[in-house]
Order: structure tokens, then sequence, then C-alpha cells
């Protein structure tokens, strides 16, 4: 009989074992596996949702994980699930908070990845999804999830994550679902789950990613933003732009630079096109 003090030490020491033995009791009963990594900025949840999908590969496809699994957008997702052709395939969703929020959940957008998820099992995928929070995504995702894993930090010294993993079971009888502790091969309740960092290609693949798509996003908000703007506008019967300002806009978003686009607007000065810029910066 294993002690309670050796097992404690032990739980540090396995990386993954109970959540791998989940998923690969999922897939024997052709199943999917819809995984929950939540985290504060910075507690390492995308790291660990990484390794996860590292281990996963080198268990069952005795592969390297494809960085090109990482998705920004629920779009990706749905499209390169589409290819997958094995079973255990793995997906990581960045930002399931911004994709696939609670306050858009009755969205065209969101109902469509809702209608996606219900089909995981068929194609038995493994997808873990992340967000700061628990509440801030589609309660539909929860409700299908069968691990939350709450990331409650990093270990710098040791290399590690470490998480709180959860079982989930919906309920037709309730709107949240069912939570009940991994069990281990001893019978234990697991109480932390800890995973390396993932591996250098991965690292940096991901930091070239992650920057690459928050720089995206900010131009998406922004898009938005104007847009908004633009149509409260146009509902209070105000004039947008003049069609001089509306020509230094378009030359600029095509990608004009300034001295040749005051030449193209048959300007005498180009500080004159810079003015139109401003006066349509601020009625936008």
């Amino acid at each position: 009989m294993v002690s309670k003090e050796s097992h404690e030490q032990d739980k540090m020491k396995t990386e993954g074992e109970c959540l791998l033995r989940h998923t690969k009791a999922r897939m024997k009963e052709k199943k999917g596996e819809l995984i929950l990594a939540t985290g504060s900025p910075g507690s390492g949840k995308s790291f660990w949702g990484l390794r996860y999908l590292e281990l996963w590969y080198w268990v069952w496809f005795k592969e390297q994980f494809p960085v090109t699994n990482i998705c920004s957008t629920l779009e990706e997702a749905v499209l390169i699930a589409k290819d997958f052709t094995r079973i255990g395939e793995g997906l990581l969703v960045e930002e399931l908070s911004v994709l696939a929020s609670r306050r858009a959940s009755l969205t065209k957008e969101n109902r469509l990845w809702n209608s996606f998820l219900d089909t995981v099992r068929i194609k038995q995928i493994v997808l873990v999804g992340n967000a700061p929070h628990v509440s801030f995504i589609d309660k539909h995702f929860l409700l299908l999830a069968q691990i939350w894993v709450d990331v409650i930090g990093v270990n710098f010294r040791k290399g590690l994550s470490i998480g709180k993993p959860l079982r989930l079971q919906a309920s037709p009888h309730k709107s949240d679902p069912y939570m009940h502790k991994l069990i281990d091969l001893e019978g234990w309740p697991v109480d932390l789950v800890c995973m390396r960092k993932p591996s250098p290609y991965i690292v940096k693949f991901y930091d070239e990613f992650k920057q690459s798509n928050t720089n995206q996003l900010y131009e998406d908000i922004a898009e938005k933003m104007v847009a908004l703007k633009k149509q409260r506008r146009k509902e209070l019967g105000n004039p947008i732009l003049s069609p001089r300002e509306q020509e230094a806009v378009d030359l600029r978003d095509e990608g004009m630079k300034p001295n040749e686009a005051y030449l193209k607007m048959g300007l005498s000065e180009v500080s004159i096109y810079y003015k139109y810029l401003r006066n349509a910066m601020k009625k936008t």
C-alpha cells in the first residue's frame, strides 16, 4: 500500500499522467475530449495547454505536436479539424473568452462554433481552449467539456506550470456541470497537475504566433470601433467624411506614402494631406 506521504511527493513528479489516461480512455470509447485551461494573465495556461498536447502526441502518435494546430480564430479551428483523418488529433484554441465569449453567446458566429463543438466526438478530436476565467466563455463549451484545469501559476525554479484539475460531467437537470476530482492509479484524488515548459521549437513558434495575432486583434478592434462611430454618425444624419478627406484616407489605407499621396491628390504641400487625415480621424 502506498503511503499518503510518499504519494504526495510523487504527485509533483508525474507529468500529466492522470489526464493522459483520461484522454486515452475517451479515444478508446470513440469520444472526443474538450479541455478548458483557465488562469490569470501570465499564469502559464497557454504553455500548460501546449505541453499537454505535446505529451499527448508523443504518447498517442509517437510524434511531435504540429504547431500549425494552434488556432487564433474559430474559423481556423473548424477548417483545420475538417481535414483531420486520424483519431486523437489535437487543437489549441487561444483566447476563447475573446473568440467565443459568454456575452456574445447568441451571435451567429457563436452558434456556429457551438455546432462544431457538438461534433468533436465524431472526429474524436482533443481540443484545448484557454481563457482568463471560466465565466468569460460561452457556457456551451463548459457544458461539453470533460476536463477543466485552473492553472494557478509557474514554478520558475523547477520550470513547471501548476494546475488544479477537475473532471466535468454535464447534467440534464442543471445549468452547470458536476465537478469531480481526478483519481490516479492508486485511487488517490489528484489535487495538482504539473507541466514542464513546451519544447523550444513550440515556444518559439508560439511567441511569434502570439505577437502576430495580438497585432491583428488590435487592428480588428480599431476597425470595428471606427465602423461603429461611422454607423452612429450616419444614424444621426451627420456627414462622415468630405470627398477629399475620404480620398486621403483611401490612399493611406492602400499603403501609399504621404510624399506620394499628396501629389496624387494634386495638393501643393504634404501638410495639407496630413490635415485631411487629421480631420478624418476626428470625425471617425
